[in-house]
């Protein structure tokens, strides 16, 4: 497991790498990216959440060959051009 921290824009993520999966953890309160339960439909909710023990796909990131951010879950690449401030705010 090799664990690596990125900064983007003042989020400071530490990436903790499970074979070419990782967790995308927040530096400020340790909670990881979740695709909300589990959820494998195209459009659903990404929320931060407490890690799983042992790691579950639905709190598991991957890079793509394009450097894009996928789900372990369901592929699918993740997209936050639709968040709203209320969306951040609950």
């Amino acid at each position: 497991m090799a664990d690596r921290v990125c900064a983007f824009e003042h989020v400071l993520l530490r990436f903790l790498m499970y074979r070419r999966e990782f967790h995308l953890t927040s530096e400020m309160h340790g909670k990881v990216l979740d695709v909300r339960g589990g959820n494998k439909a195209p459009g659903a909710h990404v929320i931060v959440y407490g890690k799983h023990s042992p790691p579950s796909k639905n709190q598991m990131w991957y890079l793509d060959q394009q450097g894009f951010i996928r789900s372990a879950l369901n592929d699918f690449a993740l997209d936050a051009s639709k968040v709203s401030h209320s969306a951040l705010c609950n």
